[in-house]
């Protein structure tokens, strides 16, 4: 239980159980993340880089980007993109060595916590989250990687 409540009331990554908090930082996580604390602009730069990069070069009419004004205020922790046929998407993907991954899949009216807006219908909120995947978007990708990632979802 206290397990849960540290981790976003959760126990699976996707449901959420009951209201909880983000307390999952131990001592020795405090302690690797301050080393990397003095790299911390350059990663987010990166991140912010990265997307710039999809943004101007990913072209497919079935992969939806955000607009662009997401990197005014953002530190790109991840890089949405939006899909009707996501598990395809997804499948495709692998196939070709790239992974993915899904942020948020049931919307929070939806989950056990929120039981009480359960019988709510948001139908935008819906959709984005049926269709939501996330780009690899991290400091470590070369240019390479990057260039690859932009040629396999124009590939789709």
């Amino acid at each position: 239980m206290c397990r849960k409540i540290a981790n976003y009331g959760r126990e699976s990554r996707f449901i959420n159980d009951f209201i909880g908090v983000n307390s999952r930082l131990d001592p020795m996580q405090a302690g690797f993340l301050s080393n990397r604390l003095p790299q911390l602009d350059a990663d987010n730069k990166k991140r912010v880089e990265i997307a710039t990069y999809y943004y101007e070069h990913i072209k497919n009419d079935k992969v939806q980007l955000l607009s662009q004004d997401f990197l005014k205020n953002s530190v790109v922790h991840v890089f949405p993109v939006y899909v009707n046929n996501r598990k395809a998407f997804i499948d495709y993907l692998e196939t070709q060595g790239i992974g993915t991954s899904l942020h948020y899949e049931v919307p929070p009216h939806l989950q056990k916590a929120f039981k009480g807006f359960n019988h709510l219908k948001f139908p935008v909120t819906e959709e984005l989250h049926r269709t939501e995947v996330s780009l690899p978007c991290h400091p470590l990708l070369t240019f390479e990687q990057i260039k690859r990632v932009v040629h396999e979802v124009n590939g789709y």
